[in-house]
């Protein structure tokens, strides 16, 4: 590691996007550089070790590094261990709260990937995280913001668009306008395609090359993913447990043409909050869906609960005990003009 004088290395950390932001880095900074990336979850310090030994050549000139932590120490030692000169925050929230101790200590832990930086490095942060806003940065480096809410920011995406092909959206960037299409959906792909032109840009990769690389971005299986069933268009975000993900979910169901429809069994472990984050989930789906089919009785009943509070209409809401009557009454129902999500956990949902 240390012999490539000349390695450009990457750390990306936060609470969440990291692994997509990395894969998305990864495809689009190899349009002009030899890169190479820390595969699947090998983002603690025997996994980076490893990369390093056994695929890290000489001929790479990019190494973008995953660095995750659960404990107060953690990013700070992987990053003197690396010694990125380009850092990134994509996200600061309440993950492994209890194995950090407290909001406060996530939040320092996570800022040191900017802190460590060499002076004539960049740091790369989401202004529209609340926690990193509020952070004040101490070291001099040069340090370059993106968001989508903030419009104090260094690089920002507007004119957002869900279709049957993918998202469109702008980048802005001083005076400068670009416009992109990707078949990669939600505000969170799209922060993470643009944490990502943050970083090219710096490395002088042109737009246009930017454009295609985009373009060619492919899809991560469950999470948002467009794809044909049967004849049938569905969104398949059956990964998703979260109710950020959620809610972003139902933002890009909404632009989609047709009826549309959701399928889902609602939030699963998310502790004593469930029945809560389920609740909002009910009231959300107001505006952005046509007909609710949901699984599972008893374990949507907070879903049922904050449709009922919105006065959704009950023979627009349909309850089955399993997934596979869910799938039926969907493929009796909708057309093939429809929009069919696929929302949170659903593994019997594949075998059939």
């Amino acid at each position: 590691l240390y012999a490539q004088n000349n390695l450009i290395k990457i750390g990306i950390t936060g609470s969440y996007g990291k692994t997509s932001t990395k894969n998305i880095m990864q495809s689009i900074l190899s349009e002009e550089y030899n890169s190479l990336m820390t595969p699947a979850s090998f983002n603690t310090p025997m996994g980076i070790t490893m990369t390093i030994r056994n695929y890290l050549k000489p001929i790479h000139q990019v190494f973008i590094c995953e660095m995750g932590a659960d404990h107060v120490g953690e990013i700070s030692r992987l990053v003197k261990y690396v010694k990125p000169q380009i850092g990134l925050v994509t996200s600061i929230g309440p993950q492994h709260l209890l194995t950090f101790g407290s909001q406060e200590n996530i939040i320092h832990e996570k800022m040191q990937m900017i802190e460590n930086l060499p002076s004539n490095g960049l740091g790369v942060i989401n202004l529209d995280n609340k926690f990193i806003r509020q952070y004040k940065i101490h070291n001099s480096v040069k340090v370059q913001s993106f968001g989508i809410q903030s419009e104090d920011v260094d690089y920002r995406a507007i004119d957002i668009n869900y279709t049957i092909s993918g998202s469109y959206f702008t980048v802005l960037h001083q005076e400068e306008k670009v416009k992109f299409h990707t078949k990669l959906l939600g505000e969170l792909n799209i922060m993470n395609i643009l944490s990502a032109i943050v970083v090219a840009r710096y490395l002088d990769i042109s737009w246009q090359s930017l454009q295609r690389a985009i373009e060619n971005c492919e899809q991560i299986e469950h999470r948002l993913e467009l794809k044909k069933i049967n004849g049938y268009r569905f969104i398949d975000d059956a990964f998703n447990a979260n109710p950020i993900g959620s809610k972003m979910a139902l933002e890009v169901l909404s632009m989609m043409p047709g009826k549309r429809y959701i399928i889902t069994p609602g939030m699963i472990d998310l502790g004593p909050k469930q029945d809560e984050y389920n609740y909002l989930f009910g009231k959300q789906m107001k505006h952005f869906v046509d007909e609710v089919i949901l699984v599972g009785p008893k374990q949507t009943k907070a879903i049922q609960q904050g449709l009922k509070e919105m006065n959704f209409m009950p023979n627009n809401i349909h309850v089955f005990q399993t997934v596979k009557e869910a799938f039926a009454f969907v493929y009796e129902q909708a057309s093939e003009h429809d929009t069919i999500l696929i929302e949170n956990d659903l593994p019997e949902a594949f075998s059939h």
